[in-house]
């Protein structure tokens, strides 16, 4: 096949969700050249495209005090939008009721990927949206360059590191790397399809609002299960999508019957995934680790509570010791190839552990560690970088890294 089009860059970032839209800020402003390759036409991955526009955790409300854990990129563009009166930020030092966590920053997605696309902009990234990865070109155990299905025609970039930000893992799988994937028999946790009601004070009764697992429809903010979703393939992924749609759509008449006027709107373009690969990295992390909160070359902090979906209950274990979990930079290099990191919910890491970390303020975290990576990276080899100095630089660049940034007090992360 024919190539069209070649670009080289120091590093090429792949997805543009949450974690790659801060590894990529975080790269460029360490003064590398950055491609940002996007399938889809906005950053900020299921922030925006998937509708679910709540960031959570920026904060351990289990601590006694000093409870927010992470700043950095993340909370700059929380700041951003914010002053704009974009994001509705709750008060991360009140008293945690119960085993509720929920302190979510809440955000307007079009804002969001506004604002997202100015920090790019300004951070001298080369932003390619409508940019579909295809295949990555190996030689030996180096990722030399990635293929992709662009609007001109097939595109090859070259860099020397190469950050797989894609959620699902997909440019490590491209490249050769070892993987887990859901439970011990592949079984992945459903997905969700958000919906937005064309009537949004519609009166519903509580019988019809018990469709949702949990609803605040006038803002979009639902959960449906998709069962059996499986965006590892092509026919897996369009059987899933047009049974979401299906689900929805047979709610909708459903909802009808109870009030003749109410109906969706519209959805999200594309379901909401939890769970895909779990990439092998030099470190796997597991639940244990993530439990007690160990430390060893950690470069971020994550909270969240062990949240696994299925058919049934599920498995949900709140993490209420008051012990703030870790996430090492060994499970961002990606485990025999020389020069790729993972950033996201595709890092290394065991299933529980991973069903925590998955969520967007942990990623960003991650996604910054791993920019910052890859800027040091200065032969390509992420597995030769000095993590001592990595940790400094994130904590000079505004990061709360642990045990050298301490964790900060709400009132003076908003005075910022």
């Amino acid at each position: 096949m024919r190539v069209r089009r070649n670009e080289k860059c120091d590093v090429l970032v792949i997805g543009a969700g949450c974690a790659g839209f801060c590894a990529a800020v975080a790269a460029a402003r360490s003064g590398e050249d950055v491609i940002l390759a996007e399938r889809e036409c906005m950053p900020g991955g299921v922030l925006t495209v998937g509708g679910n526009n709540h960031i959570h955790e920026f904060n351990n409300p289990f601590l006694s005090e000093n409870k927010m854990i992470i700043g950095g990129i993340a909370w700059e563009l929380v700041l951003r939008l914010h002053s704009e009166g974009w994001a509705h930020i709750p008060d991360m030092n009140a008293e945690c009721k119960g085993k509720s966590v929920r302190f979510g920053v809440k955000v307007n997605s079009l804002a969001a990927a506004t604002v997202m696309d100015e920090m790019l902009a300004e951070s001298g990234v080369r932003v390619m949206y409508g940019t579909a990865l295809a295949d990555i070109e190996m030689q030996n155990e180096r990722a030399e360059a990635a293929v992709f299905s662009a609007p001109e025609g097939l595109l090859r970039v070259s860099a020397r590191v190469i950050i797989d930000a894609t959620g699902d893992g997909v440019a490590a799988y491209l490249a050769g790397a070892e993987y887990e994937i859901g439970d011990e028999n592949a079984t992945l946790q459903p997905a969700t399809m958000r919906v937005y009601p064309s009537n949004a004070r519609a009166e519903l009764s509580e019988s019809s609002r018990s469709l949702f697992l949990y609803s605040s429809l006038q803002e979009g903010d639902n959960i449906n299960h998709v069962i059996g979703y499986d965006p590892t393939t092509a026919e897996g992924l369009t059987d899933s999508e047009k049974r979401a749609r299906a689900l929805l759509c047979d709610m909708q008449k459903r909802l009808r019957e109870d009030n003749p006027d109410f109906s969706f709107l519209a959805t999200a373009p594309r379901c909401g995934i939890r769970e895909s690969r779990r990439i092998t990295c030099d470190h796997t992390l597991t639940l244990a680790e993530y439990e007690s909160g160990s430390s060893e070359g950690a470069v971020c902090y994550s909270f969240w509570y062990v949240d696994i979906h299925n058919e049934g209950k599920g498995v949900h274990k709140i993490l209420d010791s008051g012990i703030t979990p870790k996430i090492p930079y060994a499970s961002l290099a990606v485990k025999g190839i020389e020069n790729m990191l993972v950033a996201g919910r595709c890092i290394g890491a065991d299933r529980e552990a991973s069903s925590a970390l998955r969520v967007k303020a942990s990623c960003m975290a991650i996604g910054e560690a791993a920019g910052t990576a890859a800027a040091m990276a200065d032969n390509g080899n992420v597995h030769t970088v000095d993590v001592s100095q990595l940790r400094k630089r994130l904590a000079d660049n505004g990061a709360i890294v642990p045990d050298i940034v301490p964790t900060r007090s709400f009132s003076d992360m908003m005075a910022k």
